[in-house]
């Protein structure tokens, strides 16, 4: 029971952060016309780059550490 609760707390933001990331993608494969909103669009896009370098690195970390284990 203790296991189940700790897997649902580790998962649960991990859950959040994938819907947050499939809304900002949405809206930034959506045409855009106006300097907001393009600029919006293009600041997002860079996030979302730092965003997958950051899971390219964390994933390697989890690798190397199953690796190691």
């Amino acid at each position: 029971d203790r296991d189940v609760t700790g897997v649902q707390t580790c998962a649960l933001p991990i859950c959040e952060i994938g819907y947050l990331y499939r809304k900002v993608r949405t809206f930034c494969d959506k045409p855009s016309t106006g300097q907001l909103r393009q600029s919006l669009k293009h600041g997002l896009e860079q996030e979302l780059q730092e965003y997958y370098k950051l899971l390219v690195l964390i994933q390697e970390q989890v690798i190397l550490s199953s690796l190691t284990s």
